[in-house]
């Protein structure tokens, strides 16, 4: 009963961050500085939002899965959690040089 009233509240609380960041990247500010300063770079270095809403898709799975029966499950599950972040953090570094961010993607998702 515990584990069960733990798991909503995790994820109502998972929801709740979910809505605030897209409210922060949609009004291009936020209160949670955590969450303003992502904003903040995210519009800075054009990051793209598929990258974004693979990243949260995949931490949502860390709150119900912990099995991936298929290795297309697991693909994707490792795309969202290491893969997208290379994939941002190369944005930044490259600070909007596409050849440059092009070139360095497979080793930035290999990070």
């Amino acid at each position: 009963f515990v584990v069960c009233l733990l798991f909503i509240a995790f994820s109502l609380v998972f929801l709740l961050f979910e809505k605030e960041l897209e409210d922060a990247l949609k009004d291009r500010i936020s209160l949670n500085p955590i969450l303003n300063s992502f904003q903040h770079t995210y519009h800075t270095y054009s990051i793209p939002k598929h990258l974004v809403d693979s990243f949260m898709k995949s931490m949502r799975m860390d709150l119900v899965k912990n099995i991936y029966r298929t290795d297309a499950e697991y693909k994707e599950y490792i795309y969202g959690s290491a893969d997208v972040v290379g994939l941002m953090c190369l944005k930044v570094f490259v600070k909007g040089d596409i050849e440059a961010y092009e070139n360095l993607k497979e080793s930035a998702m290999a990070l």
